[in-house]
């Protein structure tokens, strides 16, 4: 399943499916993943996820 997800403006895809008892979630643009029980939780895991990435991502730009 497919669905997007949107943070400061930039639409972003989370990939998500089944195994065993977890759902996976994955942004293929940025490779960043997460988990959870629900599909609603895995996504939302990874938005937060994905957040924390881009933001250490733009302090590591600042830094150089």
């Amino acid at each position: 399943m497919k669905q997007n997800f949107i943070i400061n403006g930039d639409v972003y895809t989370a990939k998500i499916w089944k195994e065993h008892d977890l759902f996976y979630a994955r942004c293929p643009e940025l490779g960043t993943t997460s988990n959870g029980k629900t599909t609603k939780t895995a996504r939302l895991r990874l938005t937060e996820v994905t957040r924390q990435y881009l933001e250490e991502a733009s302090q590591g730009e600042e830094k150089a």
